[in-house]
């Protein structure tokens, strides 16, 4: 049974079903179309779900749906997304539900990684409480996962977590037989064995799926992702869950044996109710149980960035609040089973995978790039780089001559990933505690990677000399093609790359002495030239994003106001005080107070960024031989400015005093150091050897 995507009936915008008005199709799936519509009689906007034809013409189907819908519609919990009417209209079968106005935790997490494990808990524990309810009314969810996890961040009150798609037409098709051989329902990176195996399903089987959404939300990915759904559907059946801490090695290890028990291959060894997994997990991340109250003010206070209007503006990228959203296949922590029940396990998986009728009842998987404003970074403590500890290797590559050598670094929001990029076209991600590769990036046709850059969504660019950049979502699956691709308009080597604070625009500079912005999410493309005379080597926007400062090969920094709109105007030009020599590195100060920029000499020039301050800059001169070696990579943390260069060592300046604090030297003698990154207490260095350290603030 393959059901398309278009609304039964030829139903559309300003259509009317049962007192409601169609106005926005929001989302559809396999079995459902999901349309904001008014209900005409209380002029209220809900989410009205209209089953596909085929379903209503089943009448047994149509009964079993109706007790389902009322029998859901009479869990009292306040985290279920409520069902305010559920009925038939001209053959036509439809549930109404609150619309919810905002992001969904699977955009979330897609945006900004492994969640803080307070903020993940937050999360999971109403989720739970919502579950227990619905189970103790008889009833399965069947579809857990971050998607169907919404934030409603109304304005002026606390947000709230609803747990939405309660999988009533799911639920209604297992009951009724009407699945097909080999199909089973959920979405393969949540579902639980008894589920794949067509097992009795009860409210253990959402246990399973809600901690492997756990393990994402603490992650930033699934248990068992791969890029097969039916190697997915074999790990859920028969591979033990892997250990939470192998990812975020900064959780204690209890949280592996609580996730490990919620997805126990076997229903009885997984906890009695999910409120205690939640509860154990709580406590096992080092946390008090929290109640209801205070889970959604910790949510209220770390995901204000899900409700911007522009994420509802545009429907491509509106979650919709009642629809599966990934794979879905009509159909364990570390249990211990005898090795009969393992291959009867394997048996079923290869039923599975032998099964010619296996029917995906699925929409396209969105990209995770939102268009609203990411989340205002906190104030970083204060961290004293006067005597940095000893620094370790985290990465060593072994290409030959220009091939290895690290020419940009960047560390990921939350510093959990280091995005190292090289000469030979390649970028490596890194995990820098355990300075282990998790993946590795190619560049299509690279001619030399130049610059690479996160947003604080976690989207990474990366500048090439072929001419392009390269826009990747590293978190989001195992793809190692880009996402995007954003050509120099005049087919030059691009030297720059730098996102705007906001996330929603980059910024390139090329060869001809061009910079480009580019708008990137819905209604991308390229906003305006900015054009130069000389080669751009470097670019970076003011944290307030309201800047955009340029660096050229002929000693010229400028600085562009950004307007309203995202246009720049008539830049300020700054001139290098040593003459023309060229501007290597350009970064602005946390604050926005300080605009530092380097040149091929070695000097590193600070600017007041303050209306009326002098055009003179304080030079912070090179320590090594005047006139010899060059300044290319520059890194704020606080007052503290990082200067790697030609010399091999990287600065570290006080810029409150202008005085060289301290000296870090890159252990391979010899060599350049040509990219520096902070995050938190930790300084990163790459250099001409394809080598990476990592040094700690004491």
């Amino acid at each position: 049974m393959s059901i398309g995507p278009s609304a039964p009936g030829g139903l559309t915008a300003g259509s009317r079903i049962g007192g409601y008005l169609l106005q926005e199709q929001i989302g559809h799936g396999g079995m459902a179309v999901v349309f904001r519509a008014l209900d005409e009689r209380l002029q209220r906007h809900v989410a009205l779900k209209v089953l596909t034809a085929v379903f209503a013409e089943d009448e047994a189907f149509r009964q079993r749906f109706m007790r389902e819908s009322r029998a859901a519609a009479a869990v009292d919990d306040p985290h279920i997304i409520p069902i305010f009417d559920a009925g038939e209209s001209s053959g036509v079968l439809f549930i109404a539900m609150r619309y919810v106005q905002g992001g969904d935790v699977g955009t979330l997490v897609h945006r900004e990684g492994a969640l803080r494990p307070s903020r993940a808990t937050a999360i999971v524990s109403p989720v739970a409480s919502a579950l227990d309810a619905a189970h103790a009314a008889g009833l399965v969810h069947r579809d857990v996962k971050p998607a169907n996890m919404l934030l409603d961040v109304p304005r002026g009150r606390p947000a709230h977590v609803y747990l939405s798609d309660f999988g009533l037409s799911k639920a209604v098709l297992a009951a009724q037989g009407l699945t097909a051989t080999g199909q089973f329902l959920g979405t393969v990176d949540y579902v639980s064995p008894e589920q794949i195996q067509s097992g009795p399903v009860d409210g253990r089987a959402d246990q399973y799926s809600l901690a492997c959404s756990a393990f994402e939300l603490l992650t930033g990915v699934t248990p068992f992702r791969t890029t097969d759904a039916m190697a997915t559907v074999f790990a859920q059946l028969s591979q033990p869950p892997p250990a939470v801490t192998d990812r975020r090695p900064d959780l204690p290890a209890a949280v592996d044996g609580v996730v490990a028990r919620a997805m126990s291959k076997e229903p009885a060894d997984r906890y009695p109710s999910c409120q205690q997994f939640a509860d154990a997990l709580q406590a096992a991340c080092g946390m008090a149980t929290t109640d209801d109250e205070a889970a959604r003010v910790s949510v209220r206070r770390d995901t204000a960035i899900l409700t911007t209007a522009t994420d509802m503006r545009d429907p491509a990228h509106v979650r919709d609040p009642t629809l599966v959203r990934e794979p879905t296949l009509v159909g364990s922590p570390r249990g211990r089973r005898p090795s009969r029940v393992r291959w009867a396990a394997a048996l079923a998986a290869a039923a599975v995978l032998g099964a010619v009728a296996v029917v995906i009842l699925a929409l396209p998987k969105t990209s995770a790039h939102g268009t609203g404003a990411c989340q205002t970074p906190r104030r970083a403590l204060p961290v004293d780089w006067s005597a940095p500890g000893q620094g370790r290797q985290i990465l060593a590559l072994h290409g030959s001559g220009l091939t290895s050598v690290v020419e940009g670094m960047a560390f990921s929001p939350g510093g959990s990933m280091l995005a190292v990029g090289t000469f030979g076209g390649r970028i490596y991600l890194v995990n820098p505690v355990k300075g282990s590769v998790t993946r590795t990036l190619t560049v299509p046709g690279s001619q030399g990677v130049e610059a690479v850059a996160f947003s604080c969504r976690g989207t990474l660019a990366v500048a090439d000399k072929n001419g392009s950049a390269y826009l990747w979502y590293p978190r989001q699956g195992s793809s190692s093609s880009p996402a995007r691709t954003v050509t120099d308009p005049a087919g030059q080597p691009i030297r720059a790359v730098a996102f705007s604070p906001d996330g929603n625009m980059v910024a390139i500079g090329d060869d001809a002495g061009n910079a480009y912005l580019w708008r990137i999410g819905p209604r991308s493309g390229q906003v305006q030239m900015l054009p130069g005379s000389a080669r751009i080597q470097a670019v970076a926007f003011s944290p307030d994003g309201r800047t955009l400062a340029t660096g050229d090969a002929a000693g010229t920094v400028r600085v562009w106001p950004i307007a309203a709109g995202q246009r720049a105007s008539a830049p300020r030009t700054l001139a290098n005080p040593a003459g023309s020599q060229g501007i290597q590195a350009v970064t602005f100060s946390a604050d926005g107070s300080l605009l530092a920029a380097g040149d091929q000499a070695g000097n590193t020039f600070l600017w007041k960024t303050a209306a009326g301050s002098p055009g003179t800059p304080k030079t912070l001169a090179d320590p090594g031989q005047a006139g010899s070696y060059g300044t290319v990579a520059l890194a704020f943390s606080g007052a503290t400015l990082a200067a790697g260069g030609y010399t091999g060592q990287i600065y570290l300046w006080d810029t409150s005093t202008r005085k060289l604090v301290s000296t870090v030297s890159d252990p391979s003698t010899g060599l350049n150091v040509q990219a520096v990154a902070f995050s938190g207490r930790s300084l990163a260095g790459g250099d001409t050897a394809g080598a990476v350290y990592l040094w700690q603030a004491r």
